[in-house]
């Protein structure tokens, strides 16, 4: 069955390769007819590669691809930025622990066309940690007597 089903949506994906089939189409419009045109019961696509092409298309899998991307080199930075930070270091650990699991998840699972939800909870969580380890590091920098108001300040923040 999902050879089969693997097979239908190539041939649709050649009918629409640009922009796909939209958002779900994958597992669920084309699907459908898949299921009424041969009888066998495959309720998604259960491969993320012909999901992500019959929903987004080229230029849909394109940026999906680049906004991985981006958070793989936003969290190497981060990694990089927060090393003289043990709370913000930590933290950055945490966000590349989630970010993994989620794109892992959403391959093997529900779909890899599924991730911008933690993508967009891991791009937060960089920017705090990327504010925690400049606060850090500012703190670092300003003389003692200072650093005590400097200190007092960012902490109402």
């Amino acid at each position: 069955g999902r050879s089969q089903a693997f097979d239908f949506l190539y041939e649709q994906w050649k009918q629409a390769p640009w922009v796909g089939y939209g958002y779900g189409a994958g597992s669920r419009f084309l699907l459908i007819r898949f299921v009424k045109e041969t009888g066998l019961g495959i309720g998604s696509a259960h491969d993320a590669l012909s999901r992500v092409f019959c929903d987004l298309g080229v230029v849909g899998t394109l940026v999906l691809t680049c906004a991985l991307l981006a958070m793989g080199i936003e969290m190497f930075r981060l990694m990089k930025v927060t090393s003289s930070s043990p709370r913000a270091h930590a933290l950055a650990l945490q966000l590349i622990a989630l970010a993994s699991f989620a794109v892992l998840n959403c391959i093997v699972s529900s779909g890899i066309a599924e991730v911008p939800f933690p993508v967009l909870i891991t791009a937060v969580g960089a920017a705090i940690a990327r504010r925690q380890a400049s606060r850090e590091l500012q703190c670092r920098s300003v003389p003692s007597k200072a650093r005590s108001a400097l200190s007092l300040r960012v902490s109402v923040l």
